[in-house]
C-alpha cells in the first residue's frame, strides 16, 4: 500500500466511510502493472491550461492513468451510466469519448479518452464494478501518448444525484492505490433500465 496517499477525511471523518462505493474498487485499467503513475504531471492538481477548478489545483482534475492503446477499461465500482460520448473529440474537444458513471452514493466517476466504448452501453444502464466499458485509447489526445484520465466527483450535497454540476473534482489516487486489478473484464452487457 503506497503511504503518500492516505484516505482524505471531511470534519474529521474519512471520505471512505461517507461515501461507501470508494472501497473496494476495481482498478479501471484491467492488467495494469501501476496503480498511480510516478510522473507528477500525471497527478490530479497538475498544471493544465484553460481548466479554472480551484480543487484542482494547476488544473488537472483527474489521474491520468497509463497502459497500452487497445487495453479494456472497466467501471470502479457498481452503479449508473449518466453519460456516454462517442464523438472522437467529446463535447469539448478535450475528453475525446468517455463513460461517466454515478455509483450509489452519489459519486461521479469518469473514464476519458477512450478509443472505443462498449457495444451498446447508454444512458440509464446499470454495470458492475469490473465490468467492460471501453478500451484505453488517444480520443483528443493532442500531444500526449495514449492514456486513461480517470475522474472523481463528489456531490456538494448528500443526497443529490444525476450528471449535475454541483460536485466536486477530489483525488482519486487514494482509492485507486487501494484497488484491486484484474486481469480480464466482466464482459457481460449492462442492465437495461426498466420501462
Amino acid at each position: 500500500l503506497d503511504l503518500r496517499w492516505p484516505i482524505p477525511t471531511v470534519a474529521g471523518q474519512p471520505l471512505d466511510e461517507q461515501f461507501p462505493s470508494l472501497v473496494d474498487w476495481i482498478h479501471p485499467v484491467t492488467g495494469s502493472d501501476e496503480h498511480m503513475p510516478e510522473q507528477p504531471s500525471r497527478h490530479f492538481g497538475a498544471e493544465r491550461k484553460g481548466i479554472e477548478r480551484t480543487e484542482c489545483g494547476a488544473g488537472h482534475c483527474g489521474v491520468d492513468l497509463d497502459g497500452p492503446r487497445g487495453r479494456p477499461i472497466v467501471a470502479v465500482a457498481d452503479g449508473t451510466v449518466v453519460r456516454v460520448e462517442r464523438h472522437e473529440l467529446g463535447l469539448d474537444g478535450r475528453s475525446g469519448r468517455y463513460v461517466k458513471i454515478e455509483h450509489d452514493d452519489g459519486t461521479l466517476t469518469a473514464y476519458m479518452h477512450l478509443d472505443e466504448v462498449a457495444d451498446g452501453l447508454e444512458g440509464g444502464d446499470h454495470v458492475d464494478g469490473g465490468q467492460y466499458i471501453g478500451l484505453l485509447g488517444a480520443t483528443a489526445c493532442y500531444h500526449a501518448a495514449a492514456h486513461l484520465h480517470f475522474s472523481l466527483e463528489i456531490p456538494n450535497r448528500s443526497g443529490e444525484t444525476g450528471d449535475t454540476t454541483d460536485t466536486h473534482y477530489v483525488d482519486p489516487a487514494p482509492f485507486l492505490v487501494r484497488a484491486k486489478v484484474v486481469s480480464v473484464p466482466d464482459r457481460k452487457h449492462a442492465i437495461k433500465p426498466a420501462m
